[in-house]
Parts: structure tokens; sequence; C-alpha cells
């Protein structure tokens, strides 16, 4: 298969399940989820691993739904980040027995070193 534009790729997937429409997004797009996965994991591999995963889990559901107001690389960096986010959330739960630490996680505001390294995340998957 020639080179395709992400649209040409999404496209082919949604519309016939497409493997090697994925495979070529899989390929495209991983290696900027997975340096992006491994700064919101604190730089540990097997956790930006399973993020990935679950980023391009999530995304394969949903692309059928993707509008294209953003470029995809930006979306799947967004379901990254909600991922990551809900990982988190579920460790506070699972480390303090309790759903109000969860709370608490979501809550706590971020740093501006936190919103920028954010910030750059994201551009650097557009």
């Amino acid at each position: 298969m020639t080179e395709l534009h992400d649209r040409e790729l999404v496209e082919r997937f949604v519309a016939r399940r497409d493997e090697e429409a994925f495979r070529q997004l899989f390929r495209r797009h991983s290696p900027r989820l997975f340096a992006m996965a491994l700064r919101l994991t604190g730089g540990r591999r097997a956790d930006a691993e399973d993020l990935v995963q679950d980023t391009w889990l999530r995304a394969a559901r949903r692309l059928p739904n993707f509008e294209w107001r953003s470029a995809l690389g930006t979306w799947l960096g967004a379901i990254a980040i909600n991922c990551a986010r809900e990982r988190l959330r579920k460790r506070a739960v699972e480390a303090a027995g309790d759903a109000e630490a969860a709370e608490r996680v979501e809550a706590a505001p971020s740093s501006p070193v936190d919103a920028i390294d954010l910030e750059r995340a994201i551009a650097s998957l557009a």
C-alpha cells in the first residue's frame, strides 16, 4: 500500500476495517504517542506501552466519530492524556481505598510546568 494521508487511512479503516490502513496509522503515530506516554508515566516504559495500547484501543472504537476538527495526532494525544488521567485516578482509588482520592487527583491543580509540558506534547503530535 502506498503512503496515504491520515484521512484516507481512517476512511479505509472505518469503511472496511482495513487492517493495513490501521497498521499504517499505528506505525505513523505510535512513536510520538510513546514519547508522550513516557512523559505522562514518569519514564516507566511498561506503563507507557500500556498507555499507548489503551489509546489505540479507544481510538479504534471512536474513529468512526472523529470529525477532523484537529489533526489525527492531536486527537490521539488527547486520548492518551485522558487514558493517563483515568489510570492515575484508578491508582489513587486503589491506593487510598476510597473514591475521594480519585476526586482529589482530578481536582488537583496542574503546575505551570506541567501545563507547558502538556502543551508541548500535544503540539509535537500535530
